[in-house]
């Protein structure tokens, strides 16, 4: 009995969201890749043209400055707050986008394997980087409130970009609770999605169903 349930713990992808709805999702997440990449391309460009001795092509040395600065995070080793904010970031960052990438392959592959102890654990992953996103976003902003090193600057867009990426990780966890609530999910099941199932028990108590697709299909907008 307990390991049909198991095998069987999984959830619905795109739960409450009509069709349409989703045509108009990827619309605008294929357009903002597109600009992302755009930017990446032209801040490319530019620090080729300005870098002595050309563009370096030994794929070693790629992937060794890879490994050092993008993954080690090696600027920003001798900052105490700046070196646990990035690796806060960067690590959430990481792995909330591979999560939803294997999501979206289990979701249109040929083969589901998002269900059983694989589901159980992806959700208690996301639930945990899902946290440590948020703290390295609210360090960031707090050592931008309280530093008054020039060398990190006070761009209004940094602000910006801080308070998107904040409200992403709320968000998400706002989605998540109210979409176990408006599907009962059963106990032993809602625990795995820890976070979620907190703010379901703590904060969404006396609320209807309809009401809770409602706000989610709102805040999963």
């Amino acid at each position: 009995m307990i390991a049909v349930a198991l095998e069987n713990a999984t959830r619905e992808v795109f739960g409450n969201i009509t069709p349409w709805m989703r045509v108009v999702f990827y619309a605008l997440m294929f357009g903002s890749i597109g600009i992302l990449g755009w930017q990446v391309l032209a801040h490319w460009f530019a620090w080729r043209k300005g870098r002595p001795g050309g563009f370096e092509k030994n794929p070693r040395v790629w992937l060794e400055r890879l490994t050092v600065y993008a993954l080690a995070q090696k600027r920003v080793h001798k900052k105490t707050l700046g070196a646990l904010l990035h690796l806060l970031l960067f690590s959430g960052f990481v792995v909330l986008t591979i999560g939803t990438t294997l999501l979206g392959i289990a979701d249109y592959g040929p083969y589901n394997f998002h269900h059983g102890w694989y589901y159980l654990i992806y959700e208690l992953t996301m639930d945990v980087f899902g946290v440590v996103f948020i703290l390295g976003c609210l360090l960031a902003m707090y050592r931008r409130a309280f530093s008054r090193k020039p060398s990190l600057g006070h761009n209004w867009r940094d602000w910006w970009l801080l308070g998107i990426l904040l409200a992403l990780g709320v968000t998400g966890f706002a989605v998540e609770a109210l979409r176990m609530h408006y599907t009962q999910v059963e106990p032993w099941l809602a625990h795995w999605s820890t976070v979620g199932w907190l703010i379901d028990t703590t904060f969404l108590r006396g609320i209807d169903i309809e009401s809770a697709k409602t706000m989610h299909l709102v805040t999963w907008w």
